[in-house]
C-alpha cells in the first residue's frame, strides 16, 4: 500500500471533449474510474454491478468507481477531491485510506531489507504486517515519497482526517462480499525444491523464473 507499488500515471488525450492544452491534475483517481467516466462521455448508462442481487449491507448497482468527467473538464473546485475516500487492500485487509490530500497507514508492509525496502526471499513482501496505533498520515501533495509521517497528537484536523478514515474504512470493511482468492486456487507449480539452474539460490528472481519457465535447464 506504499505509493511506489501502486502509484502510477494517467494520461488521457481526447482533443474533442478537452481540447489540446495539455495540464497536469494532481487529484487522486483510481481504476475504477475508467468505467463511470467512459459511460458519461459516451452517453451510456453505467451498468448495473457484476451481481443483480442484494448482498446485506451491499444493494446490487454498486460501482465504486467516480465519474471523472468533472476532473478532466476543470469544473470540479480546485480543493475538492474527486474521492472522499479511497480504500487500499492488503489482501482482504484495508491497509490505508486516502483523505483526500492525506493518506492513512493503518498497517504497513515488514522488508526483510529495510534500506531496499525488499524482501529478498519471496516475491511479496508481507503487506500487512506492522500495525500502528495511531495510524501514520502522510501529506501527499508535500511527501508523495512518504517519507515523513505527520505528528498528529493534538492536531485537531488531522485528528479529524484519522477519524473519517477509520469510520471510511469500518463501513467498507463491512460492505464487502468475501469471495474466494482467485490466486489460492491458481495451479502454480511448487517453487520451494523446483531446480532452477539459472537462479539456484532462494529469492524472488528464482520464484518469477520458474512461473515463467525461465529456467533454463537441460
Amino acid at each position: 500500500t506504499w505509493e511506489c507499488g501502486i502509484r502510477v500515471p494517467g494520461i488521457i488525450r481526447w482533443r474533442a471533449g478537452y481540447g489540446s492544452q495539455a495540464r497536469v491534475e494532481h487529484r487522486a483517481t483510481t481504476n475504477m474510474d475508467l468505467l463511470p467516466t467512459i459511460a458519461a462521455v459516451s452517453g451510456a448508462p453505467v451498468p448495473r454491478h457484476v451481481s443483480d442481487v442484494d448482498f446485506a449491507p451491499a444493494p446490487a448497482g454498486i460501482v465504486d468507481g467516480r465519474d471523472m468527467s468533472p476532473l478532466l473538464k476543470s469544473t470540479l473546485a480546485e480543493d475538492t477531491p474527486l474521492h472522499d475516500l479511497i480504500f487500499h487492500y492488503c489482501d482482504t485487509t484495508i491497509a490505508a485510506v486516502r483523505v483526500g490530500r492525506y493518506k492513512v497507514h493503518f498497517a504497513t508492509a515488514r522488508f526483510e531489507d529495510e534500506v531496499a525496502q525488499t524482501c529478498p526471499s519471496d516475491i511479496v513482501c508481507p503487506c500487512a504486517a506492522v500495525w500502528h496505533d495511531p495510524p501514520l498520515v502522510f501529506d501527499m501533495a508535500n511527501d508523495p515519497g512518504e517519507t515523513e509521517p505527520l505528528a498528529t497528537a493534538g492536531n485537531e484536523d488531522l485528528e479529524r482526517v484519522i477519524a473519517k478514515a477509520t469510520e471510511g474504512r469500518a463501513k467498507q470493511a463491512a460492505s464487502v462480499v468475501p469471495y474466494p482468492s482467485q490466486t489460492e486456487i491458481t495451479p502454480f507449480p511448487p517453487v520451494d525444491n523446483f531446480p532452477c539452474c539459472n537462479h539456484p539460490h532462494p529469492g524472488w528472481e528464482r520464484t518469477v523464473a520458474i512461473l515463467l519457465n525461465q529456467c533454463g535447464c537441460g
